[in-house]
């Protein structure tokens, strides 16, 4: 093929391209109603079908797989620190949701940039300027010393691997064959469910379990929760590392222009899969190409006349920062192009279908955890131990409290020291010449007591610990270096941890469950049929009120929605067009972290509700979401 035709191809198919968007509405053809996508289309599904299932799609899956575990740890590993990081850096609330706000707003920024930056410059470029970026500030979070530095480092860190997600699943399914597309997709969610897992041992095997064990742990120069940071941070540079070893997307290639490139992917790709065959025996070649098979067409057209024409500029030869520049200018242009006329009614489906699971999704991730914990609490609660009229004097307490409340208590010449006080009240007690000596304290407090001649040093008895009581020849010294918030050291890790583990194990099954179904009944019907199993699966949380059941729940739900989650991405990757993919995807992404979002907040404040307020309004968004999936376009026959 000479240079001429090169160039003449490459011009040709960039005209047919945009012509995408010039198209008329009203008509939903195989792929988004493009000639051009369908011929390239057919040219793909053949070369890559060729190639076989072997060992690259091993490699493939395990690089991608790791992306995903650790866009997954991205989102989980806040939950587990923040009770120690809380004491650390001596976090409010308002802060712990500001930093819950910049970790989402970090990934959603991130998909919809790297998103549309991987339409232009390809997937596997971008993916590693991302992933990179996401594994440098990943673990300097878990080396920086102060909320502040903390917080700017997970904002950037989140912009990085928000870009995972998208772009991963787009590059993934463009090297599978469209028979087995379901299967390795579903295969792929399930790394992202396995770095669920993966999250909640490691949290199991580094962090302490109880408050006591924070707060004695947060007396350490690194404490444990930095080195569960780094730890969780490992999946990002080896899916980096896996990702150096793979090609660019053919698929991408092809839509560019850059055939003879794609061509030696294929090629390259059915070497690894049959190792025992060379090059020659792959059935693909150079007059299979789209480009040849038009100039063919043209030969024998006397009609038609080759005028050659100047070689375009792609992206691909350009830098990063070029590209990035170029997204940023042209945002709106690019975006605009999903909601394109002809790509309306396959698009908007989907775009609501995923706001509204995601709002739910994510909202009821934050409530099942926090729901479990104040059912805990209120059993802790009707566990306290109440001492009425007790004497101590010239005694010496040295071990830690829990759940006690003092009556009426008379304390002489007692020394409290290098302890912990865990909801510990003293009520209408007496106190005379008493020390309290490196204390720490959460949810403790005296009421209505006289304290006389006793002495408070390296402790955290702030005034509001003290409601009207009398005091007399007594001194506080030495606080500064405690905080002044009151964290409640009444959590028991152990249990959330396993909470968060079953949660996670759950979507395993629902998974292998879609990947058998999903070609035999179809995207939308399974998605909707998932999504309303859903929205009756948490009516049934108004009637149980034990822990135990609450979990059985949450994994009866994470297993059912695994299901109408598998069938939405197969369905999305399959509407969204070669040239917006990514874009699409990306979009995605970011309306589902910001209803993600949303959904936390509004759970949080249902948390002091009634149950039936969490029930209803989980159940209300889930059935919207499922009767607006009816609408999504079926592409179980699409082609990439």
């Amino acid at each position: 093929m000479t240079n001429t035709e090169e160039t003449l191809a490459e011009v040709t198919l960039e005209e047919e391209v945009q012509a995408l968007n010039t198209q008329p509405s009203g008509r939903v053809p195989r792929h988004i109603d493009d000639t051009a996508d369908t011929v390239l289309s057919e040219f793909h599904e053949r070369a890559i079908s060729e190639c076989a299932i072997g060992r690259f799609h091993g490699i493939l899956l395990a690089a991608c797989g790791m992306g995903l575990a650790a866009d997954t740890a991205e989102l989980l590993v806040l939950g587990f620190v923040l009770p120690s990081a809380e004491v650390d850096f001596c976090i409010s609330q308002t802060e712990k949701r500001i930093l819950g706000v910049v970790t989402y707003t970090g990934l959603a920024t991130g998909a919809l940039l790297w998103g549309c930056m991987a339409d232009r410059v390809g997937r596997r470029r971008t993916l590693l300027t991302a992933m990179t970026l996401a594994a440098i500030f990943d673990l300097m979070a878990a080396l920086m010393p102060t909320f502040g530095t903390f917080l700017t480092a997970r904002l950037l860190g989140g912009i990085g691997l928000g870009g995972s997600l998208p772009i991963l699943i787009a590059y993934f399914s463009e090297f599978i064959p469209r028979p087995q597309r379901v299967k390795f997709l579903s295969g792929l969610l399930a790394c992202w469910a396995f770095g669920g897992i993966y999250v909640a041992l490691m949290a199991w095997a580094i962090l302490p379990k109880t408050g006591v064990m924070v707060v004695l742990d947060g007396q350490e120069h690194f404490s444990a929760w930095h080195i569960f940071l780094i730890v969780c941070a490992i999946p990002t540079p080896l899916a980096v590392i896996g990702l150096l070893a793979l090609p660019e997307s053919p698929r991408i290639l092809l839509q560019i222009g850059h055939e003879s490139e794609a061509l030696v992917i294929y090629q390259r790709i059915f070497q690894k899969n049959h190792p025992k065959l060379t090059v020659d025996e792959y059935k693909v070649s150079e007059t299979d190409l789209p480009s040849s098979q038009k100039h063919k067409l043209r030969r024998e057209n006397s009609q038609d006349k080759d005028q050659a024409r100047p070689h375009p500029t792609t992206v691909r030869q350009k830098s990063i920062l070029s590209v990035l520049s170029y997204t940023l200018a042209n945002f709106g242009s690019l975006i605009s192009k999903i909601f394109a006329a002809n790509h309306r009614r396959a698009t908007l489906p989907l775009l609501v279908t995923w706001i509204f699971a995601s709002f739910g999704y994510y909202g009821l991730s934050l409530w099942f955890p926090e729901y479990v914990k104040y059912l805990k609490g209120q059993d802790f609660k009707l566990k306290s131990s109440t001492l009425t009229n007790v004497s101590y004097a010239d005694v010496q307490f040295n071990q830690s409290m829990e759940n006690v409340i003092y009556v009426n208590g008379r304390f002489t010449n007692v020394r409290f020291e290098n302890l912990i006080l865990n909801h510990v009240v003293f009520d209408s007690c007496y106190f005379d010449r008493v020390s309290f000596i490196k204390i720490k304290s959460s949810r403790s407090l005296f009421r209505n007591s006289t304290i006389l001649k006793s002495t408070f040093v390296d402790t955290d008895f702030f005034p509001y610990r003290f409601e009207s009581c009398t005091m007399e020849g007594t001194t506080f010294d030495s606080m500064d270096a405690f905080c002044a918030l009151d964290f409640d050291y009444n959590i028991h890790l152990g249990e959330v941890f396993l909470e968060h583990l079953i949660g996670e194990v759950a979507l395993i099954p629902g998974l292998v469950l879609a990947a058998v179904l999903m070609d035999r009944f179809g995207r939308s019907r399974l998605i909707s049929l998932s999504l309303l199993t859903c929205s009756l699966l948490t009516l049934t949380l108004a009637a149980v009120k034990s822990p135990e059941a609450v979990i059985a729940v949450e994994a009866a739900f994470n297993a059912v929605f695994a299901v109408g989650l598998a069938s939405l991405t197969v369905a999305s990757t399959e509407t969204c067009p070669t040239s917006i993919r990514a874009t699409g995807w990306g979009l995605i992404n970011t309306l589902s972290r910001g209803a993600g979002l949303a959904g936390l907040f509004v759970y949080d404040s249902m948390l002091e509700c009634t149950v039936l307020a969490s029930c209803f309004v989980t159940s209300g968004v889930m059935l919207t979401s499922a009767v607006v999936s009816l609408l999504i376009v079926e592409t179980r026959h699409t082609l990439l």
